[in-house]
């Protein structure tokens, strides 16, 4: 009986301490323009300050994508998100690539948590990287 009354605590402890399930989905749909659409859904949002994803090209360095958390980042409790992004000027690569997204959750005791990660096959152009090289040259 003692060994009953010692362990229901501690499982009881164990329980309240471990993390909570998310069941993120993350879909990255290519638009055949411009951008690439991504959505998601958590189940879970319970700590959720904020949301951020991040990309990269084949075998390179994941990269924030930047313009986005102002666009979706914002924590609607309960509710689905939605963003383009179409910030791929600076890409040095022309023609149909495939692009890997993360995304990430922060919680409230600030840590991050990462949600969910997809691929999807995008096609960029030389007009649209020129035009983003000479854009980046005057910010």
């Amino acid at each position: 009986m003692i060994a009953k009354v010692l362990y229901t605590p501690l499982l009881l402890f164990l329980l309240a301490a471990s993390p909570a399930q998310r069941n993120a989905i993350l879909i990255a749909e290519s638009n055949n323009q411009d951008s690439v659409i991504l959505s998601w859904e958590v189940e879970n949002e319970q700590d959720i300050t904020k949301y951020w994803l991040e990309r990269r090209i084949h075998n390179t360095r994941f990269k924030k994508v930047e313009g986005l958390e102002d666009e979706c980042g914002e924590v609607i409790k309960g509710g689905k998100y939605e963003c383009m992004d179409s910030n791929f000027f600076n890409n040095k690569s022309i023609g149909d690539q495939v692009y890997t997204y993360r995304l990430y959750a922060e919680l409230e005791n600030g840590d991050s948590e990462l949600l969910d990660q997809k691929e999807v096959s995008h096609t960029t152009n030389a007009v649209r990287r020129t035009w983003g090289n000479i854009k980046s040259m005057f910010q």
